[in-house]
């Protein structure tokens, strides 16, 4: 007599998200379940959260390269996990005020330009007549309301800036500001 045998499907589990890559100013990911025989399944997003959900939506805490498990179950238990790496990136982001105060009480005093994922930072100053009245960098970011002649009065002024992020990209940026006394 021959035996019969009973063959099931393995589960193939497979996944895609929807930020390639993600960003650590938006580090939200919603992943999606591509699988094929699968009943049941369980995510771990490689930063210690887990979920059961069929296409969940994960936050990623910042920066960094997470390997993602999607561990898949057939209808008669039988199990496969499918591993991807997904990347969140330190995103490029300057910030420049539109106003400064430089009275001396110690609030506002100094107009100054920050950033994250910024390799070179060079900023202008300039006057209604397009006189650079400061120039800023990385090593000096900050503007307190003088020139080489002394306190300018206050009023609105011109900025441009040229900045390098960490991947390499410049990004030019102008606007004005007002100075306040």
């Amino acid at each position: 007599m021959k035996e019969k045998s009973l063959h099931f499907p393995l589960p193939e589990p497979d996944f895609t998200y929807s930020l390639q890559p993600g960003t650590a100013i938006a580090p939200d990911v919603q992943f999606y379940d591509r699988s094929q025989n699968a009943v049941s399944r369980y995510w771990n997003f490689g930063d210690g959260n887990i979920s059961e959900e069929e296409n969940p939506k994960h936050k990623y805490p910042g920066k960094g390269i997470y390997y993602t498990e999607l561990r898949t179950i057939s209808a008669d238990g039988c199990s496969a996990v499918s591993i991807k790496p997904v990347e969140i990136l330190e995103e490029f982001a300057v910030w420049f005020p539109n106003a400064f105060t430089p009275n001396g009480d110690g609030i506002n005093d100094f107009y100054g330009v920050t950033g994250v994922a910024v390799s070179e930072l060079n900023f202008y100053i300039c006057n209604r007549w397009g006189e650079i009245l400061f120039n800023g960098s990385q090593s000096n970011p900050v503007w307190d309301g003088y020139d080489k002649k002394g306190q300018l009065q206050e009023g609105i002024y011109s900025w441009f800036a040229e900045v390098k992020d960490i991947y390499g990209n410049t990004h030019s940026r102008n606007g004005t500001l007002a100075l306040i006394r």
